[in-house]
């Protein structure tokens, strides 16, 4: 496997995961830290995401953060 560096903490790119799973695990580790910062609040979560509750909750129970 070959690193490119990292993105952002905890994120590498790796040459071998398709496009889509990289995709995935950014969404799923930024879904991650702002279910952190806001202890689960998903109407605080959605506002600093800047998306809607209802799409918000369906990626939480897709990465099984809720």
């Amino acid at each position: 496997i070959r690193w490119y560096g990292r993105m952002q903490p905890g994120l590498q790119v790796l040459s071998e995961l398709p496009l889509k799973d990289q995709i995935s695990n950014f969404e799923k580790e930024i879904l991650k830290q702002a279910f952190d910062k806001f202890k689960g609040n998903v109407s605080h979560m959605a506002n600093a995401l800047k998306t809607d509750r209802a799409n918000l909750h369906k990626k939480l129970q897709k990465y099984g953060l809720k």
